[in-house]
C-alpha cells in the first residue's frame, strides 16, 4: 500500500497507530510526507517489479 500524499498516515496516527515506514513512489507525495510526519522512515520506489 502506497502512503500518498499522507492524508490516510496521518488519520490512521491520529487513531493512535504508530508507523514504522511510509513508502511512495510519487515524488511529491513522498516531499509532503516528509512534512508532515518526521517520526517515521519514509521510503521511495516500487514495492515489486512487474513482470
Amino acid at each position: 500500500m502506497c502512503a500518498g500524499a499522507g492524508g490516510l498516515a496521518l488519520g490512521l496516527q491520529s487513531a493512535g497507530f504508530r508507523h514504522v515506514t511510509l513508502h511512495d513512489n510519487h515524488k511529491p507525495s513522498i516531499e509532503s510526507l516528509k512534512l508532515s510526519d518526521r517520526m517515521a522512515a519514509i521510503a521511495s520506489g516500487a514495492l515489486c517489479v512487474r513482470t
